[in-house]
């Protein structure tokens, strides 16, 4: 997996799959149209709330409307990082194995 993910990093042109160059398998998502990756164990199926446009970058904000992945994973809102162990793109090559992630809900 970690491959994948170095390759998913690069930047491609606009119209090229890295799912394809990455040898990753779609799974049509339940809420949004873009597919989410049949190998991650987590996802979020979000609609954009808002745009900010920063720099050269952009801060998204959305709802998120639907968190596939393998329940076995999940417990009580909350994303395993014991149990997954996954790692997640800090810049470049470079990545973290996070120990928890946290879902939170407005008000609390």
């Amino acid at each position: 997996m970690l491959q994948a993910l170095i390759v998913c990093g690069k930047p491609f042109s606009e119209g090229f799959s890295e799912i394809n160059k990455a040898s990753l398998a779609r799974v049509d998502s339940v809420k949004v149209k873009p597919p989410w990756i049949k190998e991650a164990v987590a996802g979020l199926e979000c609609k954009l709330i808002k745009d900010i446009t920063a720099g050269g970058y952009h801060i998204l904000i959305g709802e998120i409307l639907f968190y596939p992945g393998e329940k076995k994973f999940w417990a009580d809102r909350r994303l395993s990082g014991e149990k997954v162990l996954n790692p997640l793109p800090i810049s470049g090559n470079l990545f973290s194995i996070p120990k928890e992630i946290m879902l939170a809900k407005e008000g609390e």
